[in-house]
């Protein structure tokens, strides 16, 4: 086994205090501690690092995705800086490339009726992504970056979890895009990889989130998925805390 100590962030979600107007800022909230980090049983999941282009390329895409450019800095400076490391120590690296996802094969179909297909279509022209944008979002090319020789690429949480069986891993730290939104929802995601029984954490300098007019400002959907997957499915680590430990092991 190759086991290190890596400050660890977690969120202390207790001890509610009733003698305050409002409970929960008696939580302990934000906090850090040197824990164990067992490399022979983690591995490393780069959700949708796909190609994001330029504004010329696909201006419908960046007019409806808004964290294109905070994904390209990412992807341009953070994530190459951890895929190397990770590569020099030769730890698990997964790709999950695209979306494919597993029909439910034992259950009916609901199918769609007239008012379920004027409501999508309604939720497509009005939610997201615009009908002005609707094209670009369709046809963009989602390209995958970064994948290295020998790393394997996957589609789903199936070919996931069976790959993982087969290298022995039991924990996954994920980078990628988005923290809220496809890391959470998307095959593969933290949320069901953890409901498969592996502990699932995230890097907090190479992911970002889909925010909101009004999110944006100091980044609070990006906080909120970062509370999340300390509460549900693992731990959030630093870039450079990380790397340090890798270094010093």
């Amino acid at each position: 086994m190759r086991i290190i100590k890596v400050p660890t962030a977690y969120y202390s979600q207790f001890s509610a205090d009733y003698s305050l107007r409002y409970p929960a800022e008696g939580y302990g909230g934000w906090k850090k501690e040197k824990l164990d980090l067992n490399l022979s049983k983690t591995g490393f999941v780069v959700m949708h690092a796909w190609n994001p282009y330029s504004y010329d390329e696909y201006k419908g895409w960046y007019q409806a995705v808004e964290y294109l450019p905070r994904a390209k800095e990412i992807l341009e400076t953070t994530l190459p800086q951890l895929l190397e490391t990770l590569r020099k120590h030769q730890l698990k690296i997964y790709h999950i490339v695209d979306e494919k996802h597993i029909p439910f094969t034992k259950l009916a179909n609901p199918g769609k009726d007239d008012v379920i297909i004027s409501l999508e279509a309604f939720k497509s022209k009005y939610v997201f992504p615009g009908e002005e944008n609707e094209p670009a979002c369709k046809n963009v090319i989602r390209n995958p970056m970064l994948v290295g020789e020998n790393e394997s690429m996957l589609y789903n949480g199936e070919e996931l979890h069976e790959l993982c069986l087969k290298d022995g891993i039991n924990h996954l730290i994920y980078s990628g895009f988005a923290i809220n939104f496809c890391l959470q929802y998307s095959p593969g995601n933290m949320n069901e990889m953890c409901n498969r029984g592996f502990m699932c954490s995230c890097i907090k300098e190479t992911v970002t989130a889909v925010e909101n007019k009004e999110s944006i400002i100091g980044e609070q959907n990006k906080q909120y998925g970062l509370w999340l997957t300390s509460i549900k499915n693992g731990f959030v680590y630093n870039l450079e805390e990380l790397i340090t430990a890798l270094e010093n092991s």
